[in-house]
């Protein structure tokens, strides 16, 4: 039974809400104002249904109506409450590696992608909704020629399977076509190319989360080339988008977006602000890998302020952070800012400490010359 289908056949549920469901689960987007109302009602009419009623379909639709909310803490609560086979699902098992990837826990979402059988999944549009999650996955991680792989299988699993409509496609392949972009960001035009690809299928076909993940991306394309002002311009409309579906890990991206701004324009009162909502909102979603950006921007506020222990606490905050989400490169530079500010302070046994760890580290990513490792001795 389809989940249109397993939806019409429970009628328990308020008529909005069922259509919102029905329009949600045929066209793959949501048109609400209220994720979360949604995911509260959803979850309530599942738990009212007879134990013996497959739920498989209702789990799924229900984490990712969850995950586009980011309300990822509520995300893995209905993950463990849910049984082994449901569990199972691969588009239920796939949005949650994600959200465990944003909560800071990637090997464990490495761990669930992996053991996840995404290539024996008979539904086309799962699976490329499946491997666009593992691509988006794999670009938080940096590995671009996963990336890559991934792209290409995707893009030729969408060009022939000719049962997919275009509505299909154009809610299915931006979680390939965003990250792609963002893994070559520093290949403007080419970037820009696949995002304006994206925004005009949905402009077509709309679709909230996409919609917002867009011109958050385009944003921040300007933002990086210098063009502040066309910047600013989308990541307002970002915002309101993303304020009327009360999507806070994206909201958290885009304050902290924001906040980089206005530090580069020295509007450093307002700029932390934003870190600030962008830390609030990371730590309401549940997504402590969201957390680095805004932690690390405050960290600098500090700074200048010269509190100076608090810094160093802060840093250490965020070494553990990227250390657990997989992010080295970020982790990287945390051990040289540790080893940085303790010596500054004097203390030597600590600043060598972390001089050395970060040398380590460094060397490993291909991020520190091989003749700098002469410096952990001095």
């Amino acid at each position: 039974m389809s989940i249109p289908e397993l939806l019409l056949h429970h009628k328990r549920i308020h008529p909005e809400i069922l259509q919102s469901l029905l329009q949600f689960a045929e066209n793959q987007y949501w048109d609400t104002k209220d994720f979360h109302k949604i995911a509260q009602e959803l979850e309530e009419f599942i738990h009212n249904l007879p134990s013996e009623e497959n739920l498989d379909e209702l789990w799924y639709v229900l984490v990712k109506i969850l995950f586009f909310a980011g309300d990822l803490k509520k995300l893995s609560d209905v993950y463990t409450s849910i049984t082994a086979t449901s569990q199972g699902i691969p588009g239920v098992r796939t949005f949650y590696a994600l959200a465990l990837t944003f909560q800071g826990h990637s090997e464990e979402g490495l761990r669930i992608l992996n053991n996840t059988n995404i290539d024996e999944i008979s539904d086309p549009q799962i699976r490329i909704e499946a491997l666009g999650i593992n691509l988006f996955f794999h670009s938080i991680r940096r590995d671009q020629k996963k990336v890559d792989d991934l792209y290409q299988k995707i893009i030729h699993l969408s060009e022939t399977v000719p049962e997919l409509t275009e509505r299909q496609k154009a809610h299915l392949l931006p979680w390939a076509y965003i990250r792609k972009a963002y893994s070559i960001r520093g290949q403007t035009t080419r970037a820009l190319d696949l995002l304006n690809k994206v925004q005009t299928e949905l402009n077509i076909f709309p679709h909230r989360f996409f919609q917002i993940m867009t011109s958050l991306r385009i944003g921040h394309i300007y933002h990086i080339s210098g063009d502040f002002n066309k910047a600013i311009e989308l990541y307002d409309q970002a915002i309101d988008l993303a304020m009327e579906v009360q999507s806070w890990h994206l909201l958290s991206m885009i304050y902290n977006r924001v906040g980089f701004i206005l530090t580069a324009q020295r509007q450093v009162n307002e700029a932390r602000g934003y870190f600030q909502d962008s830390l609030d909102y990371a730590k309401k979603s549940g997504a402590r890998w969201l957390t680095v950006g805004p932690l690390v921007n405050l960290i600098r506020w500090k700074l200048n302020q010269g509190r100076i222990d608090e810094a160093i606490e802060d840093y250490h905050t965020f070494a553990k952070i990227t250390e657990s989400v997989g992010d080295e490169q970020e982790q990287f530079y945390a051990l040289l800012a540790l080893a940085e500010l303790y010596a500054q302070i004097d203390d030597m046994p600590k600043s060598k400490y972390y001089y050395s760890k970060g040398v380590k580290l460094g060397l490993k990513l291909g991020l520190f010359r091989l003749v700098d490792q002469s410096k952990e001795n001095n």
